[in-house]
């Protein structure tokens, strides 16, 4: 199971904060990634993202208060294998442009989807790494213009960890914004719907950010390739699932 099918699974276990069944041991022989496969960026840091829903069940558990001591060294051992996984991938598929600050050599739509989707899980783990005091590092590749602050009073004010938030939901949307066209494929475009909407959640309020996602989730996502789930409804982004059913024929999909 690999592509869209692979990520419909992931993103429909992660909206509703329940574990990934492709994370148990069987499933993961099943995915795993053939050498011509693992050229594929996107898909290796899916096969890497199989673990994010059911940290972020445990995460839920955690401050409910429900987790045993065996549950919560458990929950640790994950949760530092999956940043370090997170970062090993960024490392190999990455580095060189990083270290040359260019990352006019290494984009792509592909690339772009995929750096969101890893700058996603980052904010959706930051308060567990938090919480359990596992480092978070969050990594870039756009020039400082495109992720800088803006002087705006309010964002300034805001903690620490807020504003390292901020600067990487910022380039989600800059990725995206990017990235998406007319000719964009379904596919191409689906992938940044998740990334926007856990960007909109990062992004400090009343920032020019937030102004510039609403318009191109409402606008280019929503209207223009008929992904109506990106606009949201009360705060709440709408399931994927039946969403995904309805909209992809998953057999075949153009990027």
């Amino acid at each position: 199971m690999h592509g869209p099918g692979h990520y419909q699974t992931i993103i429909s276990a992660g909206t509703l904060r329940q574990p990934c069944f492709l994370a148990q041991p069987a499933w993961r022989n099943v995915i795993q990634l053939n050498e011509a496969e693992s050229r594929d960026v996107f898909d290796t840091l899916l096969n890497i993202a199989v673990d994010v829903p059911g940290l972020l069940y445990g995460s839920d558990r955690f401050t409910d208060g429900q987790m045993s001591g065996t549950e919560l060294a458990s929950l640790s051992i994950t949760l530092q294998l999956a940043m370090r996984e997170l970062e090993v991938w960024w490392r190999t598929s990455f580095s060189d442009a990083s270290a040359a600050n260019d990352s006019s050599s290494i984009y792509s739509p592909l690339n772009a989807s995929a750096i969101a989707f890893h700058h996603m899980v980052l904010l959706l783990l930051e308060d567990l790494c938090y919480n359990l005091n596992v480092p978070w590092r969050p990594t870039s590749i756009l020039s400082p213009p495109a992720t800088s602050l803006s002087n705006d009073a309010s964002i300034m004010d805001m903690d620490i960890r807020a504003q390292r938030r901020h600067v990487v939901a910022s380039e989600i949307l800059h990725l995206a914004r990017c990235s998406i066209c007319p000719e964009t494929g379904m596919y191409g475009a689906l992938r940044f719907v998740m990334p926007l909407h856990v960007a909109h959640d990062y992004l400090i309020p009343a920032s020019p950010e937030t102004h510039d996602l609403h318009n191109l989730m409402n606008t280019v996502v929503a209207e223009q390739h008929g992904f109506h789930m990106a606009k949201r409804y009360d705060g709440q982004y709408t399931s994927f699932r039946e969403s995904l059913i309805i909209k992809i024929p998953l057999e075949s999909v153009d990027f």
